[in-house]
């Protein structure tokens, strides 16, 4: 795994890209994970990332968003943003960050709930006993 942070400030756009192509062609030449940051990412930098990459989009220490591009836009249009031509949905993700961050927060808690359920179901049908049982008896 290749971790860097911000590996392209102070440099111009065409040096900026000519890094991320370089970083794109050792990540799929070595089949290695490459983990960076990036605080403004342009939408031609957007195209070397696998449609399958997750992005994390932290404000204040907080998950806005974690997932995919094709999630962070589905998030935006749930919170009826539509993404303007010029904008990239990171872009728009950074002006709104705040909605993100509350929308995430809903979806995080529901999921727990959700996995928190699904564990006690596979507890019952792990030993044959209710969940408030098995949890009692551990």
């Amino acid at each position: 795994m290749l971790l860097l942070d911000e590996p392209t400030p102070r440099l111009n756009s065409r040096s900026a890209m000519d890094v991320l192509v370089l970083l794109h062609e050792v990540s799929r030449a070595r089949r290695q994970v490459v983990v960076l940051s990036i605080h403004q990412p342009s939408y031609r930098m957007l195209g070397y990332m696998p449609t399958s990459s997750s992005l994390l989009l932290l404000s204040r220490s907080a998950v806005a968003h974690f997932g995919t591009l094709k999630a962070l836009e589905d998030a935006l249009a749930r919170l009826g943003h539509k993404i303007p031509v010029q904008l990239n949905p990171l872009e728009l993700a950074m002006e709104v960050t705040g909605q993100l961050e509350e929308d995430h927060a809903k979806f995080a808690t529901h999921n727990d709930r959700h996995r928190h359920d699904v564990d006690d179901e596979e507890v019952s049908l792990g030993n044959g006993t209710s969940p408030t049982k098995a949890t009692t008896a551990a």
